[in-house]
């Protein structure tokens, strides 16, 4: 049996509730692969992210700087996940959600089912398959994730306090990092006695998912003692020996177990809202972005955005969908489709091997005549004559420019869908709307800014420039109390100052909405790509095509906004020529002093 909702009836509602929202059409009955029904889920979306709330004390939990992600040992595909629960609330604590244990039990106050208890073990595993699918679209198909979660008997790991010990209200910066240190030690301490097997050693990445929602999503502020989702990195001297000493645990990702709290419903003009409820896909993949060795690309002191919605280690995971009940009310939901890291974050830990396969390359000055193909990350290529999906365009000796093909809908099809599992409480993958194997894609930006046609189909996006500072990132840094010098990229503060960011997105339309907090749309807009022609949009400011006046077909020196390091020194070539959006875009090469006649040695 399959759901039909009426899309237009969606789209033409009140565009107060439309902001912010996402549309969602609900398929059931496709092929299941286990015990529950998986289900295809059709996204139509309208342009929007929620604000992400950040702790502030967090970023002090990254004591030691994480080991470069060039260096990989043979077990960087490896994680281990322990469950931890707290000592049960028997008098129910006000201050956190939950009464401190996993819920096991299916929840029939809980109206929607992504996210739904039970939240066990198999719970967690297909969550975890999750991430594994969205590193496999980072990576382009290079990475793939091994993971187990323990115990495997049923059980699970429970602490020897209740939740709110740790995180307690009106905490300080220095008490919560060694509360936070306390947890971390007794959990990975409690799972080496509980689960003697472990062989702790053989895995490079760890993560805690614990029971409950975590402080972030406490939207009302009325549970501040929830844990809130980090990664801790500790020094030697707190890295919990087990294996009987034999080995250290010294970082781990922390994620919930759910982030659904704070239910809502309201009424507007004849519609009801229910909001509150969501997916933990977005945190999991950007915390375990963390270990793989990403940094967080917001501000971290003030968590203003500074690329905005264009990388999951910024606003990326803040997408909502919107879905329509039974009795015809409509659902909020949040974090089910994470955008994809940038051209820096996937740079960063898959340079060699994209270089390998021919995914990133250098632009030179020796290929004046040659028409550039540059494939959208979100597009999959299959066999081995792969299209780059990144380029590099050096400025000076620390400055270059990143560029990239970020494409809404690289299939055409003006949407896409997910593929669920578990009854649809656990979102997989992203997968072509036609496909009847419904077989995973890569198009986990379908919810970046886009112009949006009157059906509801999405058309837009194009290529991204990057400016990339080095000398920002790793010879700028900070002192520590105790006198030790670390770089920004180790501190974690690589994008602490709007005016001198390390990674920046060049935005297309010359005015600087990312991370300026006067701007409607400090997170991104549908005007930060390049491309040939400006959009043709009617009187409700629905898309109708490209017309024939120029947008971005050229970035240079002399353009606006201009290619030049951050001093204002021009660049000695440039691109143009640039092509429509699409999931395979083109330009050109032009260089300031030479041309195709010339030899360069």
């Amino acid at each position: 049996m399959k759901k039909h909702f009426s899309l237009r009836s969606i789209l033409h509602a009140p565009e107060s509730t439309l902001c912010g929202i996402i549309v969602l059409i609900l398929c059931i009955g496709l092929v299941p692969l286990s015990a529950y029904a998986n289900q295809k889920l059709i996204l139509q979306r309208a342009d929007a992210f929620t604000k992400p709330k950040l702790h502030p004390y967090t970023r002090k939990l990254k004591t030691k700087p994480m080991m470069r992600p060039e260096t990989k040992s043979s077990s960087y595909n490896r994680l281990l996940v322990i469950l931890v629960q707290f000592q049960e609330e028997v008098e129910d604590d006000p201050l956190t959600t939950g009464n401190g244990q996993f819920q096991t039990e299916a929840d029939p106050s809980y109206i929607y089912s992504i996210g739904a208890p039970p939240h066990d073990r198999e719970f967690f595993e297909a969550n975890l398959e999750a991430v594994r699918y969205y590193y496999l679209a980072v990576s382009a198909g290079l990475y793939d994730l091994e993971y187990d979660v323990y115990p495997k008997d049923g059980s699970f790991i429970t602490l020897p306090n209740t939740m709110g010990y740790y995180n307690p209200p009106n905490v300080g910066g220095d008490q919560f990092v060694s509360l936070m240190e306390e947890y971390f030690y007794q959990s990975f301490s409690l799972a080496d006695a509980h689960c003697p097997e472990i062989d702790f050693a053989s895995y490079d990445h760890y993560m805690i998912i614990h029971a409950g929602s975590d402080w972030q999503h406490d939207v009302a502020g009325d549970t501040p003692s929830d844990i809130p989702s980090f990664f801790i990195h500790v020094n030697e001297s707190k890295a919990v020996p087990v294996n009987n000493g034999s080995h250290y645990i010294s970082h781990a990702c922390n994620v919930p177990a759910t982030i659904s709290q704070d239910y809502s419903t309201k009424t507007q003009d004849g519609d009801t809202f229910h909001s509150g409820y969501g997916a933990i896909n977005s945190v999991m993949v950007h915390e375990f972005g963390h270990s793989l060795g990403l940094v967080d690309l917001y501000n971290t002191r003030n968590f203003q955005p500074m690329v905005g919605v264009f990388d999951i280690m910024d606003s990326g995971g803040a997408g909502v969908l919107v879905d329509v009940l039974d009795d015809g009310s409509y659902v909020h939901v949040e974090g089910i489709l994470p955008a994809l890291p940038g051209a820096f974050s996937r740079a960063l830990l898959f340079e060699d091997q994209f270089r390998a396969a021919g995914l990133m390359q250098d632009i030179s000055i020796e290929n004046l005549d040659k028409k550039y193909r540059l494939a959208a990350s979100s597009a999959k290529q299959l066999g081995n004559n792969l299209d780059p999906t990144i380029y590099k365009l050096n400025l000076s000796e620390h400055e270059y420019i990143l560029f990239e093909n970020r494409s809404v809908d690289p299939d055409g099809d003006g949407a896409t869908a997910v593929y669920s599992t578990l009854d649809a409480r656990v979102i997989l993958y992203p997968s072509p709307i036609g496909d009847p194997d419904n077989s995973p894609s890569y198009e986990y930006d379908y919810l970046l800014p886009s112009f949006i046609r009157a059906d509801g189909d999405s058309e837009g996006g194009g290529i991204l420039a990057w400016h990339i500072n080095e000398d920002v990132i790793y010879n700028q840094g900070v002192v520590y109390d105790d006198g030790s010098w670390v770089s920004n990229f180790d501190n974690n503060t690589v994008n602490t100052s709007r005016n001198n960011r390390g990674v920046k997105v060049i935005e297309a339309d010359s005015l600087e909405d990312i991370g300026n907090e006067w701007s409607w749309w400090w997170t991104g807009t549908p005007y930060e790509y390049f491309h040939k022609s400006k959009p043709r949009l009617d009187g409700s400011g629905n898309f109708i095509s490209w017309s024939s006046e120029p947008w971005t077909p050229e970035f240079g020196p002399h353009t606006q906004p201009a290619l030049t390091d951050r001093r204002g020194v021009p660049s000695f070539y440039w691109i143009k020529e640039i092509s429509h959006p699409g999931a395979l875009m083109t330009f050109e090469l032009e260089a300031g002093f030479f041309d195709a006649s010339y030899t360069v040695d």
